[in-house]
């Protein structure tokens, strides 16, 4: 069932995942992995719909969960949702209170240390590419609100930071699961151009986004190209050529 929700969750069915995982969760409801699966489904269904309800809906899981599972791994991955929800909802101090919760000290980042000899180079390694990810993460929080204030061509500019800070540390075929984080920099450095006037760059970026989601083997972008407000371009051979590349083989 789980292979099923990922192939959706692949394709953009966010939908459809919300209906499979609260069928299976009917019959199996302390099943905690197809609970955290259904709340990062509902949470993807609020930035789709604005719908609060699915918010709702996942925090009073998370809520549950957090009284009812003893299993660390799943509670962590609970407490992630549920400040995440609580700060969509705007409710910043419990989004923190949750976010407090979290280890501040990996597992990693203890195995790096007390590990030997290859095993150590190699936990040193993941921690790398671990610091890597958070780093382009946080720039793109600075870029995103920048953008919201209005300051687009700040937010552009730490965009072109944050593909560096990835870029530097991997090539396509080295670290491919750092294609998608690549292709999410690309997408939103489309919607900034679009701001900015530039049409042309803004389909360049698109391209880019259409290349490295190809290269994750994952194409969940089409929808997001349908919702997000590219209109000036949408008409454009090049844009539908985007989409073209996008659509799953039938």
């Amino acid at each position: 069932m789980l292979d099923e929700w990922r192939q959706n969750n692949s394709e953009g069915r966010v939908e459809d995942n919300v209906k499979l995982l609260r069928a299976a969760l009917a019959e199996h409801p302390t099943e905690w992995r197809l609970v955290t699966a259904l709340m990062y489904s509902l949470f993807l269904t609020y930035g789709r719909t604005k719908e609060k309800s699915a918010l709702e809906e996942a925090i009073s899981l998370g809520e549950w969960m957090l009284r009812s599972c003893v299993d660390d791994n799943e509670r962590f991955r609970a407490i992630h949702l549920l400040a995440c929800s609580y700060g969509a909802l705007g409710d910043t101090q419990t989004a923190m209170a949750m976010a407090r919760r979290l280890p501040e000290v990996t597992a990693l980042s203890v195995m790096a240390s007390v590990a030997q000899g290859e095993e150590k180079e190699y936990m040193a390694h993941l921690n790398v590419l671990s610091g890597l990810f958070s780093i382009g993460e946080y720039i793109k929080v600075l870029a995103w609100e920048a953008s919201g204030r209005g300051e687009h061509a700040r937010a552009l500019d730490l965009l072109e930071q944050a593909e560096r800070v990835y870029a530097a540390f991997f090539g396509p075929h080295e670290c491919l699961s750092f294609c998608i984080h690549l292709a999410r920099v690309f997408y939103e450095r489309a919607r900034v151009k679009l701001l900015l006037g530039d049409e042309e760059g803004a389909l360049s970026d698109l391209r880019r986004v259409a290349e490295y989601a190809i290269a994750y083997e994952q194409l969940p972008w089409l929808t997001e190209l349908a919702r997000c407000d590219f209109d000036p371009v949408r008409g454009t051979p090049e844009f539908q050529a985007v989409e073209q590349m996008l659509r799953p083989p039938v």
